[in-house]
């Protein structure tokens, strides 16, 4: 009953749940991501805050340590979304090319 529309349908909601699975899966390491990210930001403030003011004045230069600390989490904050957009795109055409035979068999059936 390959042909059926109804076996059809059924693929057609078996891949979408699996998608919804994945979507679901990439949204999380997302927000895992972006909670790290938060913590190392929080962590650049604090040590930026304590040997940034002397007295009621600010001070100019950062820290080798701190510099050092914040190209870093740049660069890995660079890398980070690189990867997310590279994921991203692979998951949205992987569905696309996913979904569309079944579609195109869906309707050249009917």
């Amino acid at each position: 009953p390959e042909g059926d529309v109804k076996y059809l349908a059924k693929l057609i909601q078996e891949q979408d749940k699996k998608l919804d699975r994945q979507i679901k899966s990439v949204l999380a390491a997302m927000k895992e991501g972006d909670v790290s990210i938060r913590a190392q930001l929080d962590r650049i403030g604090k040590l930026v805050s304590s040997r940034g003011s002397v007295g009621s004045t600010t001070a100019v230069g950062v820290s080798e340590e701190v510099q050092e600390l914040i190209d870093a989490t740049q660069k890995k904050l660079e890398w980070q979304i690189r990867i997310n957009t590279l994921s991203t795109v692979v998951f949205v055409y992987a569905a696309f090319a996913l979904t569309l035979p079944i579609l195109q068999n869906i309707f050249r059936g009917s």
